[in-house]
């Protein structure tokens, strides 16, 4: 069904999109521009795709914008379906059982298995398997937002303890020490410095491999000394991270910037604490 926030009406289902998709239209504020993606649904169960056009837009165009991205949409939607925490909630057969599912951790997509009702301590536990499974386990029962929000506590709390042994082996090598780091829920980049010395890294960069998230902490150190992009930056990257230009098209090939999946929906930033940062010394530069 296509719900349409900038009437009144609900158009009807297209045909040449799944069945159980749910369109949300709305106005853009640009004349001519227009945009989708997917987002959570209220409530954090599932996803729904999100149609930007510029007001007045007539029925008949808003299906032609959306059958010409039809296999990309068809694509994207297949995707969440077999991936982070797919809604079992209109599927009363899963009711009260365990459900599985994939998420990107360490580089690797893992199985989610999610436990409900498990016999033990009080609160929620997440850890991982040798099989690539990643377990969430509740004393009692458990939606999929709320399993959402613990998986990414378990990741954000890998990503600090990651981030903090990096930092302490990076800066001192290059003697290089940001003021601040924060981890951010950014779109477009993986990670970025200020001109204050504040790094910022993607909350996404949770779900790579130690070797990638070293590779974007050492860029952005890297920028303290040359601010641009250019021959200097990247005579001193590449002799740092020699095959960074390979390791990017990797991460990029990984994970598409773009959509926003269950476990990151509702966060914003996390400062790193200043204690878990490596202190300033006056060793030399290399």
């Amino acid at each position: 069904m296509i719900r349409s926030n900038t009437t009144d009406k609900q158009l009807e289902s297209s045909g040449f999109l799944p069945n159980d998709l749910e369109v949300e239209i709305s106005a853009h504020r640009s004349p001519t521009r227009y945009g989708l993606s997917f987002q959570p649904v209220p409530k954090g169960v599932g996803w729904a795709l999100h149609l930007k056009v510029p007001r007045g837009t007539s029925e008949e165009k808003i299906r032609e914008i959306l059958y010409r991205h039809r296999r990309w949409i068809n694509a994207r939607f297949q995707r969440f379906r077999q991936g982070i925490l797919h809604s079992h909630a209109n599927h009363p057969e899963h009711s009260g059982k365990n459900h599985e599912s994939l998420i990107l951790f360490d580089g690797i997509f893992h199985r989610i298995i999610i436990e409900k009702n498990h016999p033990g301590p009080d609160g929620k536990r997440v850890f991982t398997n040798p099989d690539q499974t990643i377990t969430v386990q509740s004393p009692g029962d458990l939606s999929d937002h709320e399993a959402a929000l613990a998986i990414r506590e378990f990741f954000l709390s890998e990503m600090i303890r990651r981030t903090s042994g990096i930092l302490k082996h990076r800066s001192q090598q290059l003697n290089l020490y940001p003021k601040k780091v924060v981890i951010r829920n950014t779109k477009r980049q993986w990670g970025s410095m200020n001109r204050h010395g504040v790094m910022s890294l993607s909350l996404r960069l949770a779900q790579m491999t130690e070797e990638i998230l070293d590779l974007v902490i050492v860029h952005e150190l890297c920028h303290m000394l040359h601010p641009n992009h250019g021959e200097s930056f990247n005579t001193l990257l590449t002799r740092l991270t020699p095959d960074h230009r390979q390791k990017m098209k990797e991460i990029s090939a990984i994970w598409t910037f773009g959509e926003t999946p269950l476990w990151e929906a509702g966060f914003s930033s996390l400062p790193i604490p200043d204690n878990l940062l490596p202190q300033p010394h006056n060793s030399p530069k290399t």
